[in-house]
């Protein structure tokens, strides 16, 4: 639909400031109705001039990590500048949250891949909570799929982990145990070719009992620590 120059700039005119007042409207039907375009039509032109307008207002808005008055850092989930009292829109302040709580993700992932973190639990705290609060995003969703990914990753680890230590002091114990029967029966062999079968069992139990209470009171808990 083909404007004349006069009421584009009419429209121009009228939308500058964002509202059209009754008097702005009337002027403009008017001269659409001059012109041969009904009223419905020049609603609709006017509608989508004014909303080009705010959508470009949109996009000119800062980012709110920093304060666009003051500069301030502001705070992930805040409404507000907390050095100037800025409020910032609803829609910036709910992106602003979302970017600070996957930062915050990545960082504790990263903590646990880097084997800093023993425990997930404060991961899987913080995935309980993403899916409730931005389940719909799908960054955010992307995120914990790979955060559950490290998660399993680092429970197989720790298994593997467990498994070998477990092994590490099956292996310990038995090395104790096999040095009791070694040292006991060589105890035993010196004693019966010394003395005789009878003083040569009496020796080998106060072997075994020595061998029992070294173990007790030392190499137990120096093999069974974690």
């Amino acid at each position: 639909m083909a404007l004349s120059t006069v009421l584009e700039e009419l429209i121009k005119a009228s939308v500058a400031d964002g509202v059209i007042s009754e008097k702005e409207r009337k002027v403009l039907y008017a001269k659409a109705s001059a012109e041969g375009i009904s009223a419905d039509e020049i609603d609709i032109i006017i509608e989508g001039r004014l909303q080009q307008m705010q959508n470009a207002e949109e996009e000119k808005k800062p980012k709110v990590d920093k304060c666009p008055v003051c500069g301030e850092i502001i705070p992930a989930m805040s409404a507000t500048c907390p050095n100037c009292g800025y409020v910032i829109d609803a829609k910036d302040s709910e992106n602003f949250a979302v970017r600070g709580f996957m930062v915050e993700m990545e960082a504790e992932l990263m903590l646990l891949r880097n084997g800093r973190v023993e425990s997930p639990a404060k991961l899987e705290g913080m995935i309980r909570q993403g899916k409730a609060l931005y389940g719909d995003n799908p960054r955010v969703k992307a995120l914990i799929l790979e955060i559950e990914d490290g998660i399993a990753k680092h429970k197989q680890e720790m298994e593997k982990k467990e498994r070998e230590r477990k092994a590490q002091i099956t292996k310990k114990n038995l090395g104790c145990l096999v040095g009791t029967i070694v040292f006991s029966a060589l105890m035993f062999v010196t004693s019966y070719q010394k003395k005789g079968p009878d003083e040569a069992f009496q020796v080998m139990g106060g072997a075994v009992i020595m061998c029992l209470m070294a173990y007790a009171f030392y190499f137990y808990r120096r093999i069974n620590k974690k």
